[in-house]
Protein backbone atom coordinates (compact mmCIF):
# COMPACT_ATOMS: atom_id res chain seq x y z
CA UNK A 1 0.00 0.00 0.00
CA UNK A 2 1.10 3.36 -0.70
CA UNK A 3 2.09 5.95 2.11
CA UNK A 4 -0.59 8.52 3.10
CA UNK A 5 0.80 12.04 1.92
CA UNK A 6 -0.25 15.61 3.75
CA UNK A 7 -0.27 18.15 0.97
CA UNK A 8 -0.17 22.02 2.38
CA UNK A 9 -0.30 24.75 -0.03
CA UNK A 10 1.31 28.08 0.13
CA UNK A 11 -0.16 31.29 0.85
CA UNK A 12 -0.52 31.60 -2.45
CA UNK A 13 -2.67 28.68 -3.19
CA UNK A 14 -0.36 27.93 -6.50
CA UNK A 15 2.35 25.76 -4.78
CA UNK A 16 1.60 22.28 -3.10
CA UNK A 17 4.50 20.66 -1.10
CA UNK A 18 4.49 17.42 1.21
CA UNK A 19 4.99 17.03 4.60
CA UNK A 20 8.10 15.47 3.88
CA UNK A 21 9.31 18.92 1.65
CA UNK A 22 8.86 17.24 -1.83
CA UNK A 23 7.21 19.20 -4.23
CA UNK A 24 4.32 18.25 -5.23
CA UNK A 25 1.95 18.59 -8.61
CA UNK A 26 -0.72 20.91 -8.84
CA UNK A 27 -1.31 20.71 -12.23
CA UNK A 28 -4.67 19.11 -11.66
CA UNK A 29 -5.67 22.32 -10.00
CA UNK A 30 -8.98 23.89 -11.18
CA UNK A 31 -10.43 27.15 -11.00
CA UNK A 32 -12.84 26.49 -8.71
CA UNK A 33 -10.14 24.99 -6.42
CA UNK A 34 -8.14 28.53 -6.87
CA UNK A 35 -11.13 30.79 -6.09
CA UNK A 36 -13.70 29.00 -3.53
CA UNK A 37 -11.18 29.50 -0.28
CA UNK A 38 -10.70 33.37 -1.61
CA UNK A 39 -14.35 33.72 -1.56
CA UNK A 40 -14.54 31.86 1.30
CA UNK A 41 -12.83 34.41 2.86
CA UNK A 42 -14.52 37.37 1.06
CA UNK A 43 -17.83 36.41 2.41
CA UNK A 44 -16.11 36.18 5.55
CA UNK A 45 -15.01 39.27 5.46
CA UNK A 46 -18.92 40.81 5.04
CA UNK A 47 -19.77 39.33 7.79
CA UNK A 48 -17.23 40.17 9.73
CA UNK A 49 -18.03 43.81 8.85
CA UNK A 50 -20.98 43.82 10.35
CA UNK A 51 -19.02 43.12 13.94
CA UNK A 52 -17.97 46.67 14.22
CA UNK A 53 -21.52 47.69 13.78
CA UNK A 54 -23.51 45.44 15.96
CA UNK A 55 -20.49 46.11 18.62
CA UNK A 56 -21.32 49.84 19.09
CA UNK A 57 -25.17 49.25 19.16
CA UNK A 58 -24.34 47.02 22.16
CA UNK A 59 -22.24 49.33 23.71
CA UNK A 60 -25.26 51.92 24.08
CA UNK A 61 -26.73 49.27 26.80
CA UNK A 62 -23.87 47.44 27.50
CA UNK A 63 -20.44 47.77 29.40
CA UNK A 64 -17.97 46.75 27.05
CA UNK A 65 -17.03 43.86 29.60
CA UNK A 66 -20.28 42.42 29.53
CA UNK A 67 -20.11 42.33 25.74
CA UNK A 68 -16.94 40.58 25.46
CA UNK A 69 -17.64 38.32 28.21
CA UNK A 70 -20.86 36.95 26.72
CA UNK A 71 -20.02 37.03 23.02
CA UNK A 72 -17.13 34.87 23.32
CA UNK A 73 -18.50 32.53 26.29
CA UNK A 74 -20.94 31.33 24.15
CA UNK A 75 -18.62 31.22 21.21
CA UNK A 76 -15.85 29.04 23.07
CA UNK A 77 -18.87 26.64 24.32
CA UNK A 78 -20.45 25.83 21.05
CA UNK A 79 -16.70 25.32 19.93
CA UNK A 80 -15.32 23.24 22.81
CA UNK A 81 -16.51 19.67 21.22
CA UNK A 82 -12.65 20.14 19.21
CA UNK A 83 -10.72 20.76 21.97
CA UNK A 84 -10.00 17.16 22.04
CA UNK A 85 -8.74 16.65 18.74
CA UNK A 86 -5.93 19.43 18.93
CA UNK A 87 -2.18 18.09 18.56
CA UNK A 88 -0.71 18.16 21.74
CA UNK A 89 2.34 20.81 19.68
CA UNK A 90 -0.02 22.66 18.97
CA UNK A 91 -1.10 23.75 22.56
CA UNK A 92 0.85 26.61 23.47
CA UNK A 93 1.04 28.34 19.73
CA UNK A 94 -2.82 28.10 19.80
CA UNK A 95 -3.04 29.48 23.42
CA UNK A 96 -0.69 32.15 22.45
CA UNK A 97 -3.10 33.09 19.13
CA UNK A 98 -6.33 32.96 21.51
CA UNK A 99 -4.11 35.54 24.31
CA UNK A 100 -3.64 37.72 21.00
CA UNK A 101 -7.05 38.10 20.06
CA UNK A 102 -8.30 38.67 22.98
CA UNK A 103 -5.91 42.02 23.23
CA UNK A 104 -7.73 42.84 19.91
CA UNK A 105 -11.28 42.19 21.01
CA UNK A 106 -10.75 43.80 24.25
CA UNK A 107 -9.25 46.97 22.45
CA UNK A 108 -12.55 47.10 19.93
CA UNK A 109 -14.86 46.91 22.80
CA UNK A 110 -13.01 49.98 24.67
CA UNK A 111 -12.87 52.05 21.05
CA UNK A 112 -16.20 51.78 20.04
CA UNK A 113 -17.33 53.43 23.43
CA UNK A 114 -15.49 56.74 22.41
CA UNK A 115 -14.90 56.31 18.13
CA UNK A 116 -17.12 55.29 15.50
CA UNK A 117 -18.01 51.61 13.62
CA UNK A 118 -16.06 53.03 10.74
CA UNK A 119 -13.31 53.96 11.88
CA UNK A 120 -12.78 51.21 14.66
CA UNK A 121 -13.19 48.95 11.21
CA UNK A 122 -10.62 51.38 9.18
CA UNK A 123 -7.93 51.10 12.06
CA UNK A 124 -8.07 47.37 12.04
CA UNK A 125 -7.50 46.88 8.74
CA UNK A 126 -4.14 48.18 9.31
CA UNK A 127 -3.52 43.80 10.46
CA UNK A 128 -2.72 43.78 6.59
CA UNK A 129 0.80 45.60 7.63
CA UNK A 130 1.11 43.44 10.90
CA UNK A 131 0.78 40.14 9.21
CA UNK A 132 3.90 41.10 6.10
CA UNK A 133 5.98 42.64 8.54
CA UNK A 134 5.67 40.00 11.16
CA UNK A 135 6.97 37.29 7.86
CA UNK A 136 9.65 39.57 6.96
CA UNK A 137 11.11 39.96 10.73
CA UNK A 138 10.41 36.54 11.12
CA UNK A 139 10.07 33.75 8.11
CA UNK A 140 12.58 35.28 5.79
CA UNK A 141 9.78 36.78 3.91
CA UNK A 142 11.36 39.33 0.66
CA UNK A 143 10.18 42.97 1.21
CA UNK A 144 9.25 44.03 -2.50
CA UNK A 145 8.16 47.55 -3.50
CA UNK A 146 4.68 46.44 -3.77
CA UNK A 147 4.50 45.53 -0.11
CA UNK A 148 6.24 48.80 1.11
CA UNK A 149 3.62 50.57 -1.24
CA UNK A 150 0.71 48.68 0.57
CA UNK A 151 2.79 50.09 3.61
CA UNK A 152 2.56 53.53 2.82
CA UNK A 153 -0.85 53.40 1.31
CA UNK A 154 -2.67 51.68 4.62
CA UNK A 155 -0.55 54.46 7.01
CA UNK A 156 -1.65 57.30 4.28
CA UNK A 157 -5.21 56.32 4.73
CA UNK A 158 -4.96 56.15 8.33
CA UNK A 159 -3.57 59.28 8.45
CA UNK A 160 -6.30 61.17 6.44
CA UNK A 161 -8.89 59.54 8.84
CA UNK A 162 -7.30 60.86 12.05
CA UNK A 163 -5.77 64.26 10.62
CA UNK A 164 -9.02 65.65 8.19
CA UNK A 165 -12.53 66.51 8.35
CA UNK A 166 -14.61 66.47 11.83
CA UNK A 167 -12.84 63.03 13.67
CA UNK A 168 -10.56 63.95 15.95
CA UNK A 169 -7.95 61.76 17.88
CA UNK A 170 -9.47 59.99 21.02
CA UNK A 171 -8.18 57.43 23.11
CA UNK A 172 -10.54 55.16 21.49
CA UNK A 173 -8.08 55.47 18.65
CA UNK A 174 -5.09 54.21 20.82
CA UNK A 175 -7.72 51.10 22.44
CA UNK A 176 -8.06 50.37 18.13
CA UNK A 177 -4.72 50.07 18.16
CA UNK A 178 -4.82 46.88 19.66
CA UNK A 179 -6.82 45.48 16.90
CA UNK A 180 -4.24 45.32 14.36
CA UNK A 181 -1.37 44.24 16.91
CA UNK A 182 -3.29 41.65 18.20
CA UNK A 183 -5.56 40.28 15.38
CA UNK A 184 -2.26 40.36 13.05
CA UNK A 185 -0.40 38.42 15.30
CA UNK A 186 -3.11 35.49 15.84
CA UNK A 187 -3.49 35.95 11.85
CA UNK A 188 0.40 34.99 11.41
CA UNK A 189 0.51 32.21 13.87
CA UNK A 190 -2.22 30.52 12.59
CA UNK A 191 -1.92 30.49 8.90
CA UNK A 192 1.56 28.95 9.98
CA UNK A 193 0.30 26.06 12.36
CA UNK A 194 -2.89 25.77 9.44
CA UNK A 195 -0.26 25.53 6.64
CA UNK A 196 1.73 22.83 8.82
CA UNK A 197 -1.48 20.91 9.72
CA UNK A 198 -4.41 21.60 7.49
CA UNK A 199 -6.51 18.96 9.75
CA UNK A 200 -6.47 21.14 12.69
CA UNK A 201 -8.44 23.89 11.60
CA UNK A 202 -11.21 23.34 14.25
CA UNK A 203 -9.61 22.77 17.01
CA UNK A 204 -6.90 25.47 16.76
CA UNK A 205 -9.90 28.00 16.52
CA UNK A 206 -11.73 26.39 19.47
CA UNK A 207 -8.50 26.50 21.53
CA UNK A 208 -7.97 30.42 20.36
CA UNK A 209 -11.77 31.27 20.74
CA UNK A 210 -11.72 29.48 24.38
CA UNK A 211 -8.75 31.45 25.57
CA UNK A 212 -10.42 34.25 24.51
CA UNK A 213 -13.42 33.43 26.25
CA UNK A 214 -11.97 32.87 29.43
CA UNK A 215 -9.97 36.23 29.43
CA UNK A 216 -13.12 38.20 28.42
CA UNK A 217 -15.16 36.40 31.47
CA UNK A 218 -12.47 36.98 33.61
CA UNK A 219 -12.27 40.95 32.57
CA UNK A 220 -16.33 40.92 32.98
CA UNK A 221 -16.18 39.33 36.57
CA UNK A 222 -13.09 41.81 37.61
CA UNK A 223 -15.21 44.66 36.09
CA UNK A 224 -18.37 44.12 38.05
CA UNK A 225 -16.29 43.20 41.33
CA UNK A 226 -14.45 46.72 40.80
CA UNK A 227 -17.97 48.39 40.82
CA UNK A 228 -19.01 46.93 44.19
CA UNK A 229 -21.81 44.66 42.05
CA UNK A 230 -20.35 40.80 41.40
CA UNK A 231 -24.00 39.26 40.95
CA UNK A 232 -26.87 39.28 38.38
CA UNK A 233 -26.93 42.68 38.33
CA UNK A 234 -24.00 42.64 35.60
CA UNK A 235 -25.80 41.30 33.21
CA UNK A 236 -28.79 43.80 33.75
CA UNK A 237 -28.98 44.95 30.39
CA UNK A 238 -29.52 41.83 28.79
CA UNK A 239 -32.59 40.46 31.50
CA UNK A 240 -33.73 43.66 31.99
CA UNK A 241 -33.55 45.15 28.01
CA UNK A 242 -35.20 48.85 27.55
Amino acid sequence: ASPEIDVVCDSAGMICVHEGGEAADVSTQTSADYWLPRLTILGCCALYGTNFAFGKLLGESLEPSVISGLRFSLAAITLSPYLRELDPRLVFPAISCGFAVALGYIGQALALQTISAGKAGFICSLSVITCPVLEALFDGVKVTPPFIAAILLSLTGVAALELTGDVTPSIGDVFALAQPLGFGFAFWRTSKMMRANPTQTLPITAVAVGVTGVVAVTWMLATAASKGHLDSSILSGVLNPV
